[in-house]
């Protein structure tokens, strides 16, 4: 049942060797944990099920560093294929299960992605179900392309995830286009861009490793504390996702703007440089 509900979403995903234009969705749900040990072979169901789907590119799970809060990284094609994942999640009842028996609860879901790409999502009654909030992509590019199978070489790719808030948006604009144009530049950058909830101000941005997060840092800490010091945003918080083996590498640049870390505890990608 649950291989039948997940269906391709779009033949045409990518061309091989250019950068891609498409922008993909993203779904963003935190929880708090209650109780890892039995949750765990719940959240295992969850990524293995998540296989079958065609359109995701990427999906699993990080554990905040104080071991309170859980995240699933989890990346679509498009806002359709992000729509067929909430039905899927629907029919599998692995998450269910673990809310339901206390395992852990759920803070907070959103969707990131562009107009067209929420609007699609939207037609699912599980987006409404599970109360999901919506993201606006303001700018954005991808170099990653989707794979059939699981891609061994980007299994410990990172994400950094900060959210600011926005005090000036015509103000901030030049500031965030900088930035576009500069993380463009960069080999080991999976995505990045910016989308935007009323006030507020997220990121979305991943790296192929930790080098590339480090070098990330180095690239573009300046023209953030740019848009900091215009008095356009406020940093809320800025967290790292990815395996606590490579924080090393960037740990020392990230503490200097207030780092968060999240270990990775499983996953699975579909997709390549």
């Amino acid at each position: 049942m649950f291989r039948n509900c997940c269906i391709p979403n779009r033949a045409d995903i990518v061309e091989e060797g250019k950068e891609e234009t498409m922008s993909h969705s993203n779904i963003f749900p935190t929880f708090t944990i209650k109780d890892l040990a039995k949750a765990k072979p719940l959240l295992d169901k969850c990524v293995e099920d998540t296989k079958a789907e065609a359109g995701c590119l990427y999906y699993g799970w990080t554990i905040k560093e104080d071991g309170s809060k859980l995240f699933c990284r989890e990346t679509y094609v498009d806002g359709a294929a992000a729509g067929e994942h909430l039905s899927c999640v629907a029919k599998s009842g692995a998450l269910g299960e673990a809310l339901e028996k206390g395992y852990i609860a759920l803070d907070n879901i959103d969707l990131m992605g562009t107009e067209s790409d929420i609007a699609d999502a939207k037609k699912v009654p599980e987006f409404e179900g599970f109360g999901l909030g919506s993201w606006k992509v303001w700018d954005s590019f991808q170099n990653f392309k989707q794979t059939s199978s699981e891609e061994a070489s980007t299994a410990d790719f990172y994400t950094i995830q900060p959210t600011f808030t926005i005090k000036d948006l015509a103000k901030a604009e030049p500031f965030m286009k900088k930035c576009v144009d500069l993380t463009r530049t960069e080999a080991g950058c999976m995505y990045y861009g910016w989308t935007i909830q009323g006030d507020k101000l997220f990121c979305r941005e991943a790296y192929v490793d930790a080098k590339a997060v480090q070098a990330h840092l180095e690239n573009i800490g300046a023209a953030v504390g740019e848009m900091l010091d215009s008095g356009a945003a406020s940093l809320d918080k800025i967290e790292f996702h990815g395996p606590k083996e490579g924080w090393p590498t960037f740990k020392k640049t990230a503490d200097g703007f207030g780092g968060i870390y999240w270990d990775r505890y499983a996953s699975f990608s579909k997709f390549k440089m």
